[in-house]
């Protein structure tokens, strides 16, 4: 079925009418006044006509020309599935919710009930976690732009698109270019952010980082962070504990909006395997309750730490540090002094040479280097492989105290 259309306002109505006859009685008058001469009539009608198609295109004239689709108009929900959805932000009836919970439970009630007779309704996650595990792994973030384009290219019927996510674009191209090919297509998208732009108020133990192990008879330094969400300073107490035992406690002072880095120290009462908790308490107007306390294990052993120092003169930082891991009796050092132009130095607790092999330098907990680099006479490229082996596959220490010749830029950067 198809039809003329006008969208022209009355006021635009009268005044082409009025134009087009003023046009008709001109022309009449210029044939008449020409003595009705032909040649001079057929310019006149032409003109005549000329105007009135003018006229007519001050009607804003369409064709219209309707078809019917077969197929019901289809709707798109497009839902955020990126990591950030995991923010617990969103407070709900049983406690704070994360973001992409609120999305299951809104897709769950089924929103889109009241136009579910009339559209096909599609759900599509994007910016989802690979279920597979290719060779380079991919990046995270929100693709808004491929998303929507993908959207539009694989629907042919697509009438609305509800866009649910918790941000802005951060990973691929600017999705102004997708959201231009929505509108030349005459699709609208609706989009509705999902948590706060705020932090709910809370206290969190963001974050504890205790050492792999630890030395019986010694105190443990155990650090952790904590972040607070709340407007208010809090003075509170730090709690360590050992299964139901209080080991030790600690007050600390936390800004309001602010983190508070600190430490608390810890005595072993045995060797052994413990698996230690860090408490905070929960207060009054925290909405997250969950995330106050943190458990970690820790290895108590009885054995004396294994120390290895390398140097290459015998400068004071050397003799300091040397002189200082003697005297504990919690340590076992030997020494490798490379003496420059001249055989490595000997006596007590030195080494004749680096120790070259796997075996050899696996029984030390930490390494030193000091003035000491890649050359002749010095450390050799096997030897710094040695040493990237044993901190990346039993996690010894690695400490460089650096010189005024600068030796250690001689080591390869992607080898520590």
């Amino acid at each position: 079925m198809s039809h003329w259309s006008f969208s022209a306002a009355w006021s635009t109505w009268l005044a082409a009418m009025v134009l087009w006859a003023v046009s008709g009685w001109v022309c009449r008058a210029n044939w008449i006044r020409s003595g009705r001469r032909r040649a001079v009539a057929r310019l006149e009608f032409l003109r005549f006509v000329l105007i009135s198609l003018l006229a007519f295109t001050l009607f804003r004239p369409e064709w219209v020309q309707i078809s019917k689709k077969s197929s019901r108009p289809e709707v798109a929900v497009l839902f955020d599935g990126s990591r950030s959805m995991e923010t617990r932000d969103i407070a709900g009836t049983n406690g704070a919710m994360s973001r992409g919970d609120w999305v299951t439970n809104q897709i769950k009630a089924r929103f889109w009930k009241p136009i579910e007779g009339n559209a096909k309704i599609s759900l599509v996650q994007f910016s989802g976690k690979p279920t597979n595990a290719p060779t380079a792994t991919p990046k995270e973030g929100t693709d808004l732009n491929a998303a929507l384009d993908q959207l539009l290219q694989g629907e042919e019927n697509l009438k609305a698109v509800l866009l649910l996510s918790d941000g802005d674009w951060n990973l691929g191209k600017n999705p102004v270019g997708a959201a231009t090919r929505y509108r030349e297509e005459h699709v609208p998208i609706f989009s509705v952010a999902v948590g706060r732009e705020t932090p709910l108020p809370d206290l969190q133990l963001e974050s504890v980082n205790p050492p792999s192990y630890g030395l019986f008879g010694e105190q443990i330094t155990i650090p952790f962070t904590v972040r607070s969400h709340l407007d208010r300073e809090v003075k509170t107490t730090v709690t360590l504990m050992n299964g139901d035992r209080v080991e030790t406690k600690k007050q600390i002072t936390i800004p309001p909006h602010g983190d508070h880095h600190d430490n608390i120290l810890w005595g072993p009462r045995a060797a052994g395997q413990a698996t230690l908790t860090l408490k905070l308490p929960i207060e009054s107007d925290e909405m997250l309750k969950d995330n106050n306390e943190e458990t970690f294990p820790i290895n108590v052993r009885l054995e004396t730490l294994k120390v290895l120092v390398v140097d290459s003169t015998p400068r004071w930082e050397y003799r300091y540090l040397r002189n200082a891991l003697a005297r504990d009796p919690g340590v076992e050092m030997n020494c490798v002094l490379f003496h420059p132009g001249m055989e490595p130095g000997g006596g007590r607790n030195y080494l004749p040479g680096f120790p070259g092999t796997k075996e050899l330098l696996s029984k030390y907990d930490v390494i030193f280097l000091g003035e000491v680099g890649i050359g002749d006479k010095e450390l050799s490229k096997e030897d710094a492989e040695l040493i990237k082996g044993v901190v990346e596959q039993q996690g010894s220490g690695l400490v460089f105290i650096p010189g005024r010749h600068g030796r250690e830029f001689t080591f390869d950067p992607g080898r520590f």
